[in-house]
């Protein structure tokens, strides 16, 4: 699409008040009351990993982003969020996304882990949200902050759900074992992608937007 084209296109999703690739959170349970916290990385001489799943809407997405909330204890410096299509006794399956963040949490906030490449979210797709801190040294840890609630909170993006059963590794990642209680607090940030259909129609409102003002140049 030309410069001018694609100009048009988003002179005419701003006046029909539409988004174009704007970011939204898809769904969240941070609102909700706090329980209890899950650590990640290292405590009692163990290494712990975690992972909480969500499922996608009907409509595809581009993944922009997780954002988790807790606070850092001793002198952790690896802290790591990944995404991941799948989840099994030997751990996470199908890497989706890496991501960037502070590696050094240590007050209580939320913390945002951005995608370092594009990464796209399938509709109806599970996929497992997975936090790591592998080289943790003795009692250093990110403490999860997590809830028994297992509902979302308002505004979630249609058919977008979180899991209710949490995983997790004691030992560094080499097994891994569903568990009750607790759902970790965290939210997912996309950007939506226009269907074809839709997108086609709006390029062509555009392109007859380009014709009229040429025109009225012309006169």
């Amino acid at each position: 699409m030309s410069p001018h084209k694609s100009l048009l296109t988003a002179v005419v999703f701003a006046l029909l008040g539409l988004p174009l690739h704007g970011q939204v959170t898809a769904v969240s349970n941070l609102a909700q009351t706090f329980s209890t916290t899950h650590t990640v990385g290292d405590s009692g001489g163990k290494n712990f990993r975690d992972a909480i799943s969500f499922t996608t809407g009907a409509t595809v997405t581009d993944f922009s982003s997780i954002t988790v909330y807790g606070f850092g204890g001793g002198s952790i410096a690896d802290f790591s969020i990944n995404l991941y299509s799948g989840i099994g006794g030997a751990g996470p399956t199908g890497l989706i996304a890496s991501t960037t963040g502070t590696a050094n949490p240590s007050s209580l906030q939320n913390y945002v882990y951005t995608t370092n490449a594009p990464a796209t979210l399938l509709a109806n797709s599970t996929y497992w949200v997975v936090a790591s801190a592998p080289t943790a040294p003795a009692s250093a840890f990110f403490a999860w902050r997590s809830t028994n609630s297992t509902a979302e909170d308002g505004g979630a993006l249609s058919g977008w759900s979180l899991g209710d059963t949490r995983w997790a590794s004691l030992n560094g990642g080499t097994s891994w074992s569903g568990l009750g209680g607790a759902i970790p607090q965290f939210s997912v940030q996309v950007s939506a992608i226009p269907e074809p259909s839709t997108y086609a129609v709006f390029t062509g409102l555009a392109a007859l937007v380009g014709v009229a003002f040429r025109r009225r140049i012309k006169r």
